[in-house]
């Protein structure tokens, strides 16, 4: 969510008679909860804001295997800008991500790239230039799903982070143009599903998964994560959404212990916890830095604000 006025919400419709999966993305008003626009397009697996520039942008990845990019007008309307296909049959976007979280860490010479993760196990990497989204790699990783892919923050587009459905979880390196595996973890004992490289603090990295484990590390040593938190409910999704402080006071102490500290549970959500995220938008004078959450639910089509 880049501001408090645009967040945005997918959704995913199975209509099995007809072998299709439908959704739409919805622009709502974060002030006054009311609809500002919606399109209606193929069923949304994940999307997210670009950081920075002048207008918000907004990837949407679809489960007709494409990578839709829009744009917020001045009528506060979707826009479409370009898009991209893997042009395979029945691959779906499972994840996508974008390459300048930290944009003081790139050339400005640099364009924004998106990572885009798929059924098939593949992974792409799509730059984005004034007109069109561009492939400039694209290679297998996993055997199974890629549920997730992310940039290092700090070294993006440069290296990026992978986990799919086959337990693995995986470090790429792309400066030499093709992909080079750095690194690949067994720690998790279910399908990686969930990763968050640190925007705040180099070296950090957080990986989910349905083995109900969130696990923190240290990307200087990918041999032991430096936390562990076990959550319920296959990674949470069956719990609610877990908001969890690792901090114990002490830079010394940090990550030697975990707390659930705000849990929201089948009271507000009646169905499986499918994504949240924090907004990026600057914290309100007075809110004591306590910032805009989103989450959504998979089948009640739920999407809710949370402080």
């Amino acid at each position: 969510m880049p501001s408090n006025s645009v967040p945005s919400h997918p959704t995913h419709i199975s209509q099995q008679s007809e072998h299709t999966k439908n959704g739409a993305v919805a622009l709502y008003s974060a002030d006054t909860g009311s609809l500002l626009h919606r399109v209606e397009t193929e069923a949304v697996l994940d999307l997210k804001w670009t950081h920075g520039g002048d207008a918000p942008v907004l990837a949407v990845a679809d489960a007709k295997g494409g990578v839709s990019l829009v744009r917020v007008n001045e009528d506060s309307e979707l826009e479409p800008l370009c898009s991209w296909s893997n042009q395979e049959k029945d691959v779906l976007c499972l994840s996508l991500d974008w390459s300048n979280r930290l944009e003081t860490r790139q050339s400005s010479a640099t364009p924004p790239h998106i990572i885009v993760s798929q059924s098939n196990g593949n992974l792409s990497l799509l730059e984005l230039t004034s007109s069109s989204l561009v492939e400039k790699t694209s290679f297998n990783a996993h055997g199974f799903e890629a549920w997730i892919a992310a940039f290092d923050a700090w070294n993006a587009p440069s290296l990026l982070y992978s986990g799919g459905d086959d337990s693995l979880f995986k470090g790429w390196d792309l400066r030499a143009g093709d992909a080079f595996e750095r690194f690949k973890s067994r720690k998790h004992s279910a399908g990686v599903c969930s990763i968050q490289s640190n925007p705040h603090r180099e070296h950090i990295l957080a990986t989910g998964s349905y083995d109900e484990h969130v696990l923190i590390w240290d990307t200087r040593s990918f041999k032991q994560p430096i936390a562990d938190h076990h959550t319920e409910g296959g990674g949470s999704m069956h719990s609610g959404f877990h908001v969890i402080d690792f901090s114990s006071g002490s830079v010394e102490e940090e990550f030697t212990a975990s707390n659930t500290v705000t849990a929201y549970t089948d009271g507000e959500h009646g169905s499986l916890a499918y994504g949240a995220d924090w907004s990026f938008a600057v914290a309100p004078v007075g809110s004591e830095g306590d910032c805009l959450k989103g989450s959504c639910s998979f089948y009640d089509h739920s999407f809710h604000l949370w402080r």
